[in-house]
């Protein structure tokens, strides 16, 4: 099959079947309807449907399942959707080592190939855990690297899959033609080197902050915050390269990049609705230091067009993402940590100042031991009648499963008063089912059900 046309293309079906089939011996597509069944309340907020597709056996013996979801909203490719629920259902029901799912809706041209690795308790019965790594597809969207990916894969074995999905060499890959933009950029500037007081380190700063502030705006035009409508959306995702484009006769650094750095991003237009004039779009005021003008950015400094294309030519091949990895779940492109770490790595002198990115991994081990040391404290000094590897199991439940949970054990809580305003999406920041109640706004009787005159927390959904 045309696999860049594939990926490329708004989703359907029938491609996504022959993609399954070219890469798959021995794939038999089900003749099964897309459902709701299983999917639990809140699942439903964002699933309308899915499908079972079939499975086959690897070379390694491993089984693989395809499934299609069906989301709710067109926003597909800047939302996160989670159907862990399901998944670990429909793994244990046709017992699958792994998934490779898509996630679309009918109005939107981007959507969601995912590949899932479950893992097992010791008798295999139940799904303990899963692991999801996810492309952004799509018209208008950066394949270079599932293209590059993906094509290697023929009759695979499940290693080649996760490799196929690596989230690990995009980021490096990237990485690696970032710092060769640097060094080529600081090249290109070292015959202006009078420009940065003669100090070698100025101009290294200086080329440092440039590339910071574009890979920056590469955010922001995903969020399509750039050239964007009334309500900050719909803005054009290629921002920079098309006024790249359209300023070919002029000096795109002096009268385009500049303009956007130090006007547009960094100056407060409430007043005008966020309107900038100089191109005629509404874009943000970015109240940080980052978009500030300093003393170099107020000399005569020439650059060429040709470094923005040489630049843009190679981030434009990859596709950015707003949303952040959790362990547990990442999306193949590059996501604001990778700011962190070439932070990291270019910083020469770091070892000196102690200035060292620490990986989100860490942070995620740190807090996750912070709360456990808190919440054993807690239980020991007030004697909660449950340990904290069940508590911290019940925070991964869905909402439904912790409704049932209250209904059981209506007692066991850790009550703290005030200790959030709200909590969304609820299993990720539980800190005790009593506060999950009482932050919807609800009263809940020791069975789970409302108490008379409780009313729902307007922003949020009700039991």
């Amino acid at each position: 099959m045309d696999l860049e046309n594939f990926l490329s293309s708004a989703y359907q079906t029938k491609k996504f079947e022959g993609f399954i089939t070219d890469i798959f011996y021995g794939f038999e597509s089900e003749e099964s309807s897309l459902t709701d069944d299983d999917l639990s309340e809140s699942e439903k907020e964002h699933i309308k449907s899915y499908r079972y597709l079939g499975k086959v056996e690897l070379d390694d013996d491993s089984e693989i399942g395809f499934f299609e979801f069906v989301s709710t909203s067109p926003n597909i490719e800047n939302k996160r959707v989670g159907y862990s629920n399901i998944l670990k259902k429909l793994a244990k029901e046709y017992m699958l080592d792994g998934a490779i799912a898509s996630f679309s809706h009918p109005q939107s041209s981007a959507w969601r190939l995912s590949f899932v690795g479950f893992e097992y308790d010791g008798t295999k019965a139940n799904v303990t855990n899963l692991k999801r790594y996810t492309y952004v597809l799509g018209a208008d969207v950066a394949i270079k690297t599932p293209l590059a990916q993906l094509k290697k894969l023929k009759h695979p074995q499940y290693e080649e899959i996760e490799v196929a999905f690596s989230v690990e060499r995009v980021s490096k890959e990237f990485f690696d033609n970032y710092k060769s933009i640097y060094y080529e950029t600081c090249e290109y500037l070292a015959p202006q080197l009078a420009y940065f007081d003669d100090d070698e380190k100025n101009l290294k700063l200086f080329v440092k902050k440039l590339l910071g502030r574009i890979v920056f705006l590469y955010f922001i035009e995903k969020k399509g915050w750039l050239g964007s409508d009334e309500n900050w959306q719909n803005g054009d995702k290629n921002f920079l390269t098309s006024h790249l484009n359209k300023n070919r006769d002029g000096n795109f650094y002096k009268d385009i990049l500049q303009a956007i750095f130090f006007e547009a991003l960094n100056e407060d237009r409430k007043d005008i609705n966020y309107h900038f004039d100089k191109l005629d779009c509404k874009m943000p005021f970015l109240n940080g230091g980052l978009f500030s003008r300093d003393e170099f950015d107020k000399r005569e400094i020439i650059i060429e067009n040709q470094i923005f294309k040489n630049i843009f030519d190679i981030f434009d091949a990859y596709n950015f993402t707003i949303i952040e990895d959790l362990p547990h779940d990442s999306e193949v492109a590059i996501d604001p940590e990778m700011l962190g770490r070439v932070f990291e790595d270019l910083l020469e002198d770091r070892k000196d100042k102690g200035a060292f990115y620490t990986p989100r991994e860490i942070v995620h081990y740190m807090s996750k031991k912070s709360i456990e040391n808190y919440i054993d404290t807690q239980i020991q000094e007030h004697k909660y009648d449950f340990s904290v590897e069940e508590f911290l199991h019940k925070t991964t439940l869905s909402d439904d499963e912790v409704l049932e949970f209250y209904k059981k054990h209506p007692v066991k809580f850790l009550k703290i008063d005030n200790y959030f305003n709200k909590l969304s999406p609820y299993k990720n920041l539980i800190i005790d089912f009593y506060m999950l109640a009482k932050i919807r706004g609800l009263l809940l009787n020791s069975d789970g059900t409302r108490s008379k005159g409780s009313k729902g927390h307007p922003e949020v959904t009700s039991l």
